[in-house]
């Protein structure tokens, strides 16, 4: 039953999603396209416009799959269509891990279709790639690892920043519904508390962290040169705090849904 869940929820989320991926491969490519056929100034005009729309199809995939995905989870947990869903001879576990996983595929998905595209569009301005050449050089120095490694693993604290974000609207959405009045202004503003109360929360731990690292605190406090060996303490740190966020959201959401459900 889990896998049929995931296929129609899969199926729904990509109806739009899907146009946004070909919407932005095709930009990405004609920037590439454009960018590589000479030094011509109407053809450099056309690449950074290219590029723009690349941009813009990129964000259109990010936002559009979290949004599609909370409009999935209350359509289905809370609209007309959740009669028919709280009616399946399933828990409401095994619905909430549909839901999750859906979006998670989706937002995994979307982070490596988006840092593709925006790889091939700018992948022939020589500033910005030797910009980024450089950084990745340094830091992979300092991680021991190879430049792909580090752009893959910064990509990968993207990804669970967007999860992150998607978990706080779907815990926002449940509690947000508890209530018998105004529930979707409730939930707006619930999602966004819980957000902000957990980067609150990160901030006060690298803060604290800073007490105990003289590294880390002169990351906060000082505009010379970073230390890079605080860079990856604190890129490992940050994917291994998201990570524990996005459990603990999760569960948290799961016990609240297994509570009962205020159907509009």
């Amino acid at each position: 039953m889990l896998k049929k869940l995931l296929k129609y929820d899969l199926k729904w989320i990509y109806k739009v999603i899907a146009v946004f991926y070909a919407l932005a491969a095709f930009f990405a490519l004609l920037s590439f396209g454009l960018s590589a056929w000479g030094n011509s100034t109407l053809f450099n005009v056309l690449a950074q416009i290219s590029c723009g729309f690349t941009v813009a199809m990129v964000a259109n995939c990010i936002v559009n799959s979290i949004m599609r995905s909370w409009v999935r989870f209350h359509n289905n947990m809370y609209k007309d269509e959740s009669y028919l869903t709280h009616t399946l001879p399933i828990s409401r576990h095994t619905i909430f891990l549909s839901k999750t996983l859906s979006a998670l595929i989706c937002m995994f998905i979307s982070t490596a279709v988006s840092a593709l595209c925006i790889i091939l569009c700018y992948y022939n301005n020589a500033v910005i790639k030797e910009s980024v050449k450089s950084i990745l050089e340094s830091l992979a120095e300092s991680f021991g690892v190879s430049k792909a490694a580090v752009l893959a693993f910064f990509v990968f604290i993207i990804f669970l920043e967007i999860m992150f974000i998607l978990l706080s609207g779907y815990n926002g959405i449940i509690l947000g519904h508890k209530s018998n009045k105004k529930k979707m202004p409730k939930s707006i503003i619930i999602g966004f508390a819980v957000y902000l109360a957990f980067n609150i929360l990160t901030v006060g731990l690298i803060c604290l962290a800073g007490v105990f690292d003289d590294r880390i605190m002169g990351m906060i406090t000082s505009a010379d040169v970073v230390d890079m060996s605080a860079v990856k303490i604190c890129f490992i740190v940050s994917a291994a705090v998201y990570a524990v966020y996005n459990l603990a959201l999760y569960v948290i959401g799961s016990k609240c849904l297994k509570k009962g459900v205020n159907i509009d």
